[in-house]
């Protein structure tokens, strides 16, 4: 997979418009579309540029292809669902969201996520009930 490809595949998996990517790279929309279909290739200084703003994008795929795009350990346990770009797109957003935030905010996050699961249950016991108890009028 070439530099294009890659850049291109990046840009959606993160579901970036080509002049969002531009502006992670401090290049015009026009040059960076040119790289995505290989008319130009990017200096050493923007894809640098690019790194410092995506910190969680492994360098090592980037430049040379190997290896995963990511390199957060949260990537690594989620499992991309292949041929499924929109829920591909969201999990890097959300990746690269977290990695923009505090130990303090990532807890509390996991404390949201673990009460709305509680709550699920609780929701799916109750309907439980209610079918194998039929509801029954107050």
């Amino acid at each position: 997979m070439s530099l294009a490809e890659r850049l291109t595949r990046l840009r959606t998996r993160l579901s970036l418009h080509p002049r969002e990517m531009a502006e992670k790279m401090g290049v015009t929309e026009r040059v960076y579309r040119k790289y995505e279909k290989q008319e130009q290739v990017p200096g050493s200084d923007k894809i640098i540029h690019l790194l410092e703003d995506l910190k969680d994008i492994d360098p090592t795929w980037l430049m040379l292809g190997e290896g995963e795009i990511f390199r957060s350990n949260v990537v690594s346990e989620w499992k991309y669902r292949m041929g499924d770009e929109e829920t591909n797109a969201l999990a890097g957003e959300i990746i690269m969201m977290l990695n923009e935030l505090d130990q303090a905010a990532i807890r509390d996050i996991r404390s949201v996520v673990s009460e709305k699961k509680k709550l699920k249950q609780m929701e799916n016991m109750i309907c439980e009930l209610q079918m194998k108890f039929g509801e029954k009028e107050p």
